[in-house]
């Protein structure tokens, strides 16, 4: 193979291989995205129940019973 023709090969072989790679970077962003998107949920979901407990105790008496709440 002549130098001319290595160096033909190589220009049209590395810009494939870097948008391969790039693009499989790509991939794994995206992935990492989906996986904090379900962590957020999970953490909303939690924050969510943990407001609804706290107001269910706010509504119970020490001794078990509901306040009575005047206004």
């Amino acid at each position: 193979m002549e130098l001319i023709d290595c160096l033909i090969e190589l220009l049209t072989t590395v810009p494939l291989l870097l948008l391969q790679i790039l693009q499989a970077k790509i991939q794994r962003l995206e992935h990492l995205v989906q996986l904090k998107d379900i962590r957020i949920e999970d953490l909303q979901t939690r924050l969510k129940q943990f407001h609804e407990m706290v107001a269910e105790e706010d509504n119970i008496s020490p001794g078990g019973k509901p306040r009575i709440i005047h206004r």
